[in-house]
């Protein structure tokens, strides 16, 4: 079953997501099979519109650490957004669950 991810405010006051999955690698190939496995996670369905229609938000932050021979360390932070397309109902040609499933994908987006 699919965790449920909520915005919410910590005590400190700074806004987090919750149900996150953290997943530390120590290679390009450990990064792109972290990258593969979240784009296996994705929702997608078809639409009249889209044959392989994203039906999900992603959000990946990838933090990077390196140490440069002098022992200096140096950090950078690279997020990667992708949202789910907002799309006409009326073309979609959707119904039931998908229908429900567009309206949220379109609040969400406005």
């Amino acid at each position: 079953q699919a965790k449920t991810h909520e915005v919410r405010q910590g005590p400190d006051g700074v806004c987090f997501v919750s149900n996150l999955e953290r997943i530390q690698v120590a290679s390009t190939i450990e990064g792109m099979q972290a990258l593969r496995m979240g784009m296996r996670n994705r929702a997608t369905g078809v639409t009249q519109m889209n044959s392989h229609s994203s039906r999900s938000h992603l959000v990946m932050a990838i933090h990077i650490t390196g140490r440069q021979p002098g022992g200096t360390t140096l950090t950078s932070k690279l997020t990667l957004v992708d949202l789910a397309g907002s799309e006409r109902l009326s073309r979609t040609g959707a119904t039931g669950d998908r229908l429900v499933e567009a309206q949220h994908i379109n609040k969400s987006l406005s």
